[in-house]
């Protein structure tokens, strides 16, 4: 049986945790791909609004797609697997 999606409140993952990707760069198709998560910038996240600028804000978290990609976010994009 292929994995299926574990619906997970953003947030709640930790360095290691297995995850879904949702990558919508793709126009009206929304790519579900399979990573793992490698960094949390937690305490960097929270001086985004200290930086004195709106562009390129850190993201929360780091994760390693199973493709070889590292994709960077703010949880809103990630499922637990």
């Amino acid at each position: 049986m292929p994995d299926q999606p574990n619906r997970s409140e953003p947030g709640l993952f930790t360095v290691g945790s297995k995850v879904w990707f949702r990558d919508g760069t793709g126009g009206n198709h929304i790519a579900r791909l399979p990573g793992t998560v490698v960094e949390d910038y937690c305490d960097e996240v929270a001086a985004n609004a200290h930086l004195g600028r709106d562009w390129a804000p850190i993201r929360r978290w780091a994760v390693a797609l199973d493709d070889g990609r590292l994709v960077f976010s703010d949880g809103h994009d990630l499922e637990g697997r």
